[in-house]
């Protein structure tokens, strides 16, 4: 475990068996990270029945991401692998994520384009707030990693130093899916379903949830390595 300071931001480095998982704040990375993630759910279901043209799910959700990722840098957590495959964002309680500035206003134009994306997202963000955990929970907002380079571990090495930090604090996380081929990877690294909902005419939505575990003996993070 190492961390170094660049002119752009600071870098906090963990090792894996095979990956380097590095935390930024650095701003000159944001529209990367975004594209990433834009990428990555491009073909999940709830973007796919919330903006069913293409283009319009294009913009929407790279200036979602955009906006997701420069909060997390100042208010949460970025992490991505040193190749730039994969990337995982996470809020800690009570720091959850909201559009603002630029992001929103276009976001809002975009919307109301659309009666129909609008009255969908509306009724989805009511579902999900009101399944929220009552219990102070960190808040796993996105991941994603580079098609070419899923099935090889990347995921895990990216959410490893972020579960690590839970486990290290004793607070457990949460996130919310429509990727039913992404639940066996939750599951094993400790998430179990809480809670699952369709909303009107949309996807299966599955909220799940991972209790704290004991530290493991290394690898795990503090502010002071």
């Amino acid at each position: 475990l190492g961390a170094t300071r660049s002119s752009h931001g600071e870098h906090l480095q963990v090792a894996h068996p095979k990956y380097i998982a590095i935390r930024t704040d650095a701003r000159l990375e944001l529209r990367r990270l975004a594209a990433l993630l834009r990428q990555g759910f491009a073909e999940e279901p709830a973007q796919k029945w919330l903006y069913p043209g293409a283009w319009r799910r294009t913009l929407a959700t790279e200036l979602w991401f955009r906006g997701m990722v420069r909060s997390a840098q100042l208010r949460g957590e970025v992490w991505r692998l040193d190749d730039f495959s994969s990337v995982a964002v996470s809020f800690p309680p009570g720091a959850y994520f909201a559009p603002s500035g630029l992001p929103r206003l276009l976001l809002s134009l975009l919307s109301a384009q659309s009666r129909s994306s609008r009255r969908r997202k509306k009724a989805l963000d009511a579902e999900l707030a009101a399944r929220f955990p009552t219990e102070p929970s960190w808040y796993l907002a996105a991941i994603a990693t580079e098609r070419s380079h899923r099935n090889q571990g990347r995921a895990s090495a990216v959410l490893r130093p972020i579960l690590d930090r839970c486990d290290q604090t004793g607070v457990p996380i949460y996130l919310e899916t429509s990727e039913l081929r992404s639940v066996a990877l939750y599951e094993a690294l400790g998430f179990t379903v809480r809670d699952t909902f369709t909303p009107s005419g949309g996807p299966k939505i599955i909220c799940m949830h991972r209790r704290s575990r004991p530290p493991r003996s290394s690898g795990t993070i503090s502010d002071h390595d």
